[in-house]
């Protein structure tokens, strides 16, 4: 309700400009009221969004460390498989130099030979396929917390608009 809308004989648009002066007023309040409102709202939105951007790098970090501790494992894999195949042809070939010591002529000097030859021919192949495997291992373990980081960013594209 309008405070003052009497005009008086010393100023005739008295009556008006208060009426003026008090819609004024009215509408300042509830300008004020429906901005800090909106602003309200702005500041919770914009707090939600930096609260999820804050939670994609954390999770973007979480992923590169795990991703991280996956090739170290795998590193720690193949160099253990590394080291125990050169102990494991080390071994062959001095049971070998062994045997060949003991050999009782050429013939059974040409049969442990030939038996050496053909036992490092399948391990080395045998290593061979374990490394492979165990490197598509160590990729796929490395790249799987990097690939679900992947798929949650493109279901946020996936969302609707707020």
């Amino acid at each position: 309700m309008p405070k003052s809308t009497k005009a008086n004989a010393a100023d005739p648009f008295a009556g008006m400009r208060n009426s003026f002066v008090d819609a004024a007023t009215a509408n300042q309040a509830q300008a004020f009221e429906f901005a800090s409102t909106k602003l309200a709202s702005a500041k919770d939105a914009a707090t939600e969004q930096v609260e999820k951007v804050q939670a994609a790098v954390q999770a973007n970090v979480d992923a590169a460390i795990a991703a991280g501790q996956a090739l170290y494992s795998g590193a720690e894999k193949i160099g253990t498989h590394v080291q125990n195949e050169f102990t494991a042809r080390a071994d062959a070939r001095v049971a070998a130099a062994q045997k060949a010591v003991g050999a009782k002529s050429l013939q059974d000097l040409f049969v442990i030979q030939s038996a050496l030859v053909e036992a490092e021919q399948e391990s080395v192949r045998a290593f061979f396929d374990t490394m492979a495997n165990l490197a598509q291992t160590t990729a796929n373990d490395a790249l799987k917390p990097v690939q679900d980081r992947f798929n949650e960013g493109l279901k946020a594209f996936n969302m609707p608009a707020a």
